[in-house]
């Protein structure tokens, strides 16, 4: 788990759900490891909106923080059903199953390093592949393909 006191704390995150009751604490409580920038946390998302980029890129702007990382996939011509998870400190995985929209998720939280890595290696290949939004030029190449 997220531990303030850790130099090694680490957050990856590939989207969750965001109309989930729980998500705006989860969030609140998210945005305030960040802002110690003392847990790396890496954001991995798919552009379904401007709402995103921008939110994101607002963040990176604000707070200049060294251990923030966001990437993305531009918007496929068809919605892909991908796995929402977090992964927390490479020794747990919080997670969904499928679910259709507009249906309550089912969240399931993970301790087992096997799975964990299982997730830690699914996220790097999703990592590696998809477009950095750090700077002006990559919000600008990323916003040209999102539909307002």
């Amino acid at each position: 788990m997220l531990d303030d006191q850790s130099d090694q704390a680490a957050l990856d995150e590939q989207r969750i759900s965001a109309n989930h009751p729980s998500r705006k604490q989860y969030a609140e409580g998210r945005d305030k490891a960040i802002l110690t920038d003392r847990v790396r946390y890496r954001y991995l998302g798919v552009l379904y909106s401007r709402t995103r980029l921008e939110r994101n890129y607002k963040f990176l702007k604000d707070h200049n923080l060294y251990n923030y990382f966001v990437r993305f996939y531009q918007r496929p011509n068809k919605e892909i059903p991908l796995l929402g998870f977090v992964i927390f400190d490479e020794e747990e995985v919080f997670t969904r199953y499928p679910f259709d929209s507009g249906e309550d998720p089912g969240y399931v939280l993970i301790r087992s390093p096997e799975v964990t890595k299982l997730f830690i290696n699914y996220l790097e290949k999703l990592w590696q592949s998809s477009y950095k939004l750090g700077d002006e030029n990559d919000y600008k190449f990323l916003e040209k393909d999102i539909s307002a």
